[in-house]
């Protein structure tokens, strides 16, 4: 890789990790976001069946799939899709409402209830302003590192190759 294209990658990781120190601090006051699980009342509209077959003519593997919207609080509709088992897909129709679990901060993280697996709101973290100012200027050092390797380790000029030092010869 050419010294210049090193110099590059430092100063836009350096940029990144500068940008990410001003946004840090400009928010520092800031609360956070509240953060919960809601729930809607959903619609599932299709379910799918797809099979694996053998050349001759032998189902290897049978997947259901339900797929299924739902409005969320702030009045979008979101979409989802769950994984189900046969028994399942026997006793779901078209138009029939399930129970849907959400975050409030992000409806397209979702699950069916009875159908998916739903990860808590609470399991994720908020990141402090702290946290975010430390891994900015964590994210600035590696740049200017790569800037300092780059202007150190490609500063000396390129070894001549055989062909020039025939034609200097």
């Amino acid at each position: 890789m050419g010294r210049i294209a090193v110099l590059v990658i430092g100063i836009l990781v350096s940029g990144l990790g500068i940008w990410g120190t001003g946004n840090a601090i400009a928010t520092w006051e800031e609360p956070p976001k509240p953060k919960s699980d809601l729930s809607a009342t959903g619609i599932v509209t299709g379910v799918t069946v797809t099979e694996l077959k053998h050349a001759i003519g032998v189902t290897l593997n049978s997947s259901y799939e339900m797929d299924f919207k739902f409005q969320a609080e702030d009045g979008q509709t979101y979409f989802g899709e769950e994984n189900i088992t046969e028994a399942q897909a026997g006793s779901l129709r078209e138009g029939q409402e399930v129970d849907v679990k959400y975050h409030s901060n992000n409806p397209s993280i979702n699950a069916a209830v009875d159908y998916g697996t739903y990860i808590s709101v609470d399991t994720f973290k908020t990141p402090t302003s702290q946290g975010r100012l430390l891994m900015s200027l964590l994210i600035t050092g590696m740049g200017g590192l790569i800037v300092l390797y780059g202007a150190k380790y490609y500063g000396e000029e390129e070894p001549k190759k055989e062909a020039e030092y025939a034609a200097a010869a």
